[in-house]
């Protein structure tokens, strides 16, 4: 998991809503974008700045691009 994760616990749903707690701070969420989830559940959450984001997702996409390349190489840097 990534170092600044945050759990958050889903304490409310309703059809258009989430409502998430993270040290004891209420957050609501759009539904949409949290299609399974119920009440008690743990979302992670991740802080990223504009760049932070960008940089995060150009590292995702090395990654997958690299477990296509080179599935062999991806197999033993798991321990298979």
């Amino acid at each position: 998991m990534l170092p600044h994760a945050r759990m958050a616990t889903v304490s409310h749903v309703t059809d258009a809503k989430i409502t998430l707690v993270i040290n004891n701070t209420s957050l609501t969420w759009p539904r949409s974008e949290f299609q399974h989830v119920s009440v008690g559940d743990i979302i992670y959450l991740v802080p990223f700045t504009k760049a932070g984001l960008e940089e995060e997702r150009n590292e995702v996409a090395k990654a997958l691009l690299n477990s296509v390349l080179n599935p062999s190489h991806d197999n033993k840097s798991q321990g298979e």
